[in-house]
């Protein structure tokens, strides 16, 4: 038995950005791993993730390129100070810095990558999706592992040759699932939107699909705020504009509301759609990246590409009577989602890795 298999491990989680999926990510991981981790995360972004300071590591920079500096410096003197039994990179950038360090010939523990969906699939121009392409391809060769968010991501990436791989589900966080069911009244004809206001989350379309008189009926609560577009949305009739909102605040809109939509043109996992079935609220996903594969069998389906299928599908979802309660859907994201079983996943791909023994 190799001794290391004897103790906790010590694991090192490197992020360059943890806005979003990925702070949801760590914070569940943290809550339910039983090993000993630390997360090397930018100091500009500390307030996202709730967890103890004393195992965060913070970096300098605001802008992508100054943390991209300030990561590989804090990262070089990480590793010279402590020693960890594994590197686990969170997100490409952190990926790409680990590659300039092997090829820098720098001593590094293994290391496993999870790019959290796949830069080469985002919408971008023919040279940045080459050069994605490039750079996730050598990050996945030069890693001791590759962990994806689902099978369609590891189907899309099957020309990266890496024979130690794994498909681990994004967990929903533990509050999304506590409590007791909803017994309150939904409100009528209510449609959710949750996430950034941007070109990748779809918002536009549905923005103008909500502005058309075919949708005048229907209520639309949008719970974010703009992000690089720089446009100004304006609440109308039936546009309702609620800012960011806590954990607390998610879980009264995901109740009351009579559908969540994520109409986005690109997604990694789509956590959002998860959170809206731990709260037995139904779906309607576009038929994009992971986005059906997560929600199968029970979330919606469509194409969500245009003003015009957004309207004629969302019209369709809230005339259409409800087959599953919100205890099935609940049920669902119990067996597939749950952090217990995200924890086990995971530390089975360490021990995997660093090849130890039960």
């Amino acid at each position: 038995m190799n001794e290391i298999s004897l103790r906790t491990l010590k694991i090192l989680h490197v992020a360059e950005t943890i806005q979003g999926g990925v702070a949801t990510y760590l914070k569940t991981l943290d809550k339910t791993s039983p090993h000993e981790n630390r997360y090397l995360i930018p100091g500009s972004q500390h307030e996202c993730i709730a967890i103890d300071s004393s195992k965060l590591l913070l970096f300098k920079g605001d802008s992508r390129i100054s943390r991209a500096t300030h990561l590989f410096q804090a990262l070089h003197k990480a590793l010279k100070q402590d020693r960890y039994d594994l590197i686990h990179l969170h997100s490409s950038l952190a990926g790409y810095i680990f590659v300039l360090r092997r090829l820098l010939l720098l001593k590094n523990p293994p290391a496993i990558y999870c790019a959290h969906g796949w830069s080469f699939l985002r919408e971008t121009s023919r040279m940045e999706n080459l050069a994605s392409r490039s750079l996730d391809l050598l990050t996945g060769m030069l890693s001791d592992g590759i962990i994806h968010i689902s099978r369609t991501e590891q189907q899309r990436a099957a020309f990266i040759p890496n024979p130690n791989q794994a498909i681990i589900y994004n967990p929903v966080d533990p509050h999304f699932l506590s409590g007791l069911p909803w017994k309150g009244r939904k409100l009528d004809s209510t449609v959710l939107f949750v996430g950034r206001l941007d070109r990748q989350k779809g918002f536009d379309l549905l923005y103008r699909a909500f502005t058309s008189p075919s949708l005048k009926d229907v209520q639309l609560l949008v719970a974010g705020s703009a992000v690089l577009e720089g446009r100004e949305y304006v609440a109308t009739d039936n546009i309702r504009f609620l800012g960011w909102q806590d954990k607390n605040g998610l879980s009264e809109l995901y109740e009351r509301a009579t559908l969540t939509i994520m109409p986005s043109r690109w997604e990694g996992f789509g956590l959002v759609a998860i959170e809206s079935l731990a709260k037995g609220t139904p779906v309607l996903v576009n038929q994009t990246g992971s986005l059906p594969e997560i929600v199968a069998p029970v979330g919606l389906v469509a194409d969500l590409s245009s003003e015009e299928t957004l309207i004629r599908h969302i019209k369709s979802a809230l005339s259409t009577e409800v087959t599953r309660s919100p205890e099935e859907l609940r049920d669902f994201v119990r067996q597939r989602f749950a952090p217990d079983r995200f924890a086990r996943e995971l530390s089975a791909f360490y021990a995997r890795t660093l090849r130890l023994t039960a």
